[in-house]
C-alpha cells in the first residue's frame, strides 16, 4: 500500500512559507534601498503596511482567527443538531490545537443539541481523536469535548482533569433528558 499525499495539508503549509519567504526578500530589498537612498519608496511602505498586518494579526489572532457561527435559520425549526453544529467545526476546534494537524485520525464525533449546563441549553460535540506528539509517534484517541457556545474546546488528559471529566460524564456519557 503506497502512501497519499494530502494536497491540502501541503497547501496550508507551503503557501504561507513562500509568502513569508517573499516578504523577507522584499523586506531585505527595502532595507537596502533606505540604507543606500535614505528614502522610502511606494514598495517600502507597502512592506511596512504588510508587516505591521502581520504583526497584528500576531498580536490578535484569536480575535482574528475564530471561526464563524454556522448560520441557522428560523424558518426551518427541524433541524438536527448536527445541522446546527457540525462535527466539521467541532473537528477544526480540535485541530487548532494539535501539535501536528495533519496527522489528525478521529473517531465517530457525535452532536446532542439537547444538553443543559448550569441550567443552560448548549449544544456539544463529543468525540475522540489520535495524532502525533512532538517526537512524532501517534498518542492514541483521547476523548474532547466542544461546546458551541464560544466553540470551548475541553480534551481528556490535561493537568487538571476533573474540569473534563465533569463535563464529559454531564454533557456525553449517560442518558439525558
Amino acid at each position: 500500500m503506497g502512501t497519499s499525499i494530502d494536497w491540502h495539508t501541503v497547501g496550508l503549509v507551503a503557501i504561507p512559507i513562500a509568502m513569508v519567504f517573499g516578504l523577507l526578500v522584499a523586506t531585505f530589498f527595502v532595507v537596502r534601498e533606505i540604507i543606500r537612498h535614505q528614502r522610502l519608496s511606494v514598495l517600502g511602505c507597502f512592506i511596512v503596511l504588510i508587516w505591521g498586518g502581520a504583526i497584528y494579526v500576531g498580536l490578535h489572532k484569536d480575535d482574528v482567527a475564530q471561526p464563524s457561527a454556522p448560520q441557522t435559520s428560523s424558518s426551518s425549526p427541524e433541524k438536527t443538531a448536527g445541522e446546527l453544529f457540525p462535527s466539521e467545526v467541532a473537528k477544526m476546534v480540535v485541530l487548532r490545537r494539535l501539535r501536528d494537524p495533519g496527522s489528525a485520525e478521529f473517531g465517530r464525533v457525535n452532536v446532542y443539541g439537547d444538553r443543559k449546563l448550569k441550567g443552560k441549553a448548549v449544544r456539544v460535540a463529543c468525540g475522540s481523536v489520535n495524532a502525533k506528539n512532538g517526537f512524532g509517534g501517534y498518542t492514541g484517541f483521547t476523548d474532547f469535548l466542544v461546546i458551541d457556545e464560544g466553540y470551548r474546546l475541553f480534551m481528556n488528559g490535561g493537568d487538571d482533569n476533573s474540569v473534563f471529566v465533569s463535563l464529559w460524564n454531564g454533557l456525553c456519557a449517560g442518558k439525558h433528558s
